[in-house]
């Protein structure tokens, strides 16, 4: 299609919604606002659907991997404070040992310090000098016992420290294949919004005060801007490589969108990790990126055929309203601190009515099923 007609046609079909300003009448309905039209960027080329699908590929299959790091570094990390944990156990069980053995051994110098001669020449009966023996002897005998315990315990403590040695080493390498994917994982996010950076639109919804997020995730989900994109402008092979009118073929099969542990089923909550990144499961434009009231930032994703996905509770978003997005690309990140609550709201909606997340989603994706 001729990118000069691109905008045009964006205008008369509406699809984003449109920001109120000082001066201008807040529109009435979701209707009226998607059709004040949008600010589309121009392009002198449409998108490769080529390298978009390369990118999705990239972008799925590196996050199974990063995850699957992360999941593995947690694991080492937890192996390494358990052995610190058992070394300091070890440490603290040679402590008593160590003093008796050192008392003893005090004890033997002070006695076998005294010259022989002294001793004969001590007015002593003979039954003390043989308890003196046996006290002697006993010495010895509980010296090489506390020797012989120490020998043990250090012996352990060496295999331990072994262990954390090669657990550590393990540690180190598996932090640099995480970084690495990251990385990469970077560069196919940054490709991505390149390539469907003219497709983007800068606008957003009007919230009207007061108004509760339910009614608003009614009113967006009332227009689509997935399904006006699709209808109205994009060329056929853009909406082959988005996906965007396949999500029902993919039920199942969806990434989880953070890594964590998940819990319930309408609201899906997953408890993350600081600083984890959150994806979207599948294509999509971004229908809202930004705070709302009350609920903090806000982030919902238009897959077509009248299917959303709203996120709550991440930190900040890494996207705009108007973003074309692919599967598996960064949207947003979860709270860096760990003193603080990381749970990630997700919902996917239909029609503005919440379905239940984990029919959508495939486990592969989750906490649990990293090695």
């Amino acid at each position: 299609m001729n990118r000069i007609r691109l905008v045009p046609l964006l205008l008369s079909a509406g699809l984003l919604v449109h920001s109120s300003v000082a001066g201008e009448d807040t529109p009435g309905d979701l209707e009226t606002l998607i059709s004040t039209g949008s600010d589309v960027t121009a392009s002198e080329s449409a998108p490769s659907t080529t390298d978009l699908a390369s990118l999705r590929d990239t972008l799925l299959s590196g996050e199974y991997e990063r995850r699957r790091l992360a999941g593995v570094l947690e694991s080492i990390e937890g192996d390494l404070d358990d052995i610190d944990r058992r070394i300091d156990i070890g440490l603290k069980g040679l402590e008593p040992h160590r003093e008796a053995w050192g008392t003893r051994v005090s004890v033997l110098h002070r006695v076998s310090g005294i010259p022989p001669g002294v001793v004969i020449a001590m007015p002593a009966s003979l039954s003390f000098v043989h308890r003196s023996s046996v006290v002697a002897h006993a010495l010895v005998t509980g010296i090489e016992g506390h020797m012989k315990d120490m020998t043990r315990h250090l012996e352990g403590l060496k295999a331990l420290d072994a262990i954390r040695q090669e657990r550590n080493s393990a540690r180190l390498d598996t932090l640099g294949r995480l970084r690495a994917i990251e990385a990469e994982l970077d560069t196919a996010s940054k490709r991505a919004r390149e390539i469907l950076a003219p497709l983007t639109v800068g606008q957003k919804p009007v919230i009207r005060g007061p108004e509760t997020l339910t009614s608003f995730l009614h009113r967006l989900a009332a227009g689509s801007m997935a399904q006006a994109s699709m209808n109205n402008v994009l060329t056929a092979d853009i909406r082959t490589a988005l996906m965007v009118t396949d999500i029902e073929s993919r039920k199942g099969t969806l990434p989880y969108p953070a890594r964590g542990t998940p819990d319930g089923s309408r609201r899906l909550q997953i408890a993350t990790a600081p600083g984890e990144p959150v994806i979207t499961p599948f294509d999509g434009i971004v229908l809202y990126s930004g705070a709302f009231a009350g609920h903090g930032p806000l982030l919902v994703i238009d897959h077509g055929d009248n299917r959303q996905t709203v996120l709550l509770g991440f930190d900040h978003s890494a996207v705009g309203t108007g973003e074309w997005l692919v599967a598996g690309q960064p949207v947003a990140v979860m709270a860096a601190d760990d003193t603080e609550e990381r749970t990630l709201y997700v919902e996917f909606r239909y029609k503005g009515i919440p379905e239940d997340a984990p029919d959508w989603l495939t486990m592969a994706f989750t906490e649990e099923s990293n090695p």
